[in-house]
């Protein structure tokens, strides 16, 4: 009888005592799904031209995500574009100036010598034609600049 206490009691500790074991790169402050609180927000599919417009309910963003344009900032050993991020605050500023919006996005860094990715939704731009005259102004203003990437409609690489 003393037995059978003891080895459920050590069952019930042993139970309550367990718990599983952390993911190695997961973040206790970072929810594994992070909410945009844009007015408008834009699901983009396969396609630039195929984007759809809630305007109602917040976009969910997960690692799954398609962002319209992604802009990499890479490194080949000797750090990234030097001038890379003035050049793409620089468009920013003149965007938002000629067209009375600012553009957001997320900033995901993932290297050891500065390695960045710029993701833009383009959630904002409810225009298809608006989102590719921005993606091929950001293209034309880091022309001739080998450090730096453009993906288009994909997740975000780097994006933990």
């Amino acid at each position: 009888m003393k037995s059978v206490r003891l080895i459920i009691s050590f069952g019930i500790v042993f139970s309550f005592s367990c718990k599983p074991p952390k993911q190695a790169n997961e973040s206790p402050s970072k929810p594994a799904v992070e909410t945009s609180t844009a007015k408008e927000a834009a699901t983009i599919n396969n396609n630039a031209s195929d984007v759809s417009i809630n305007k109602d309910q917040p976009m969910q963003i997960t690692k799954d995500t398609r962002y319209r344009l992604i802009v990499s900032f890479i490194s080949i050993g000797e750090g990234t574009d030097r001038n890379g991020k003035e050049l793409l605050d620089s468009f920013l500023n003149d965007w938002a100036t000629k067209h009375k919006r600012e553009v957001g996005y997320e900033t995901v860094q993932w290297g050891r010598e500065g390695e960045v990715d710029f993701c833009f939704l383009l959630s904002e731009m409810n225009d298809v034609v608006l989102q590719q005259e921005f993606v091929r102004g950001i293209k034309e203003k880091f022309k001739g600049h080998s450090l730096v990437q453009f993906t288009e409609n994909e997740p975000c690489l780097h994006k933990r």
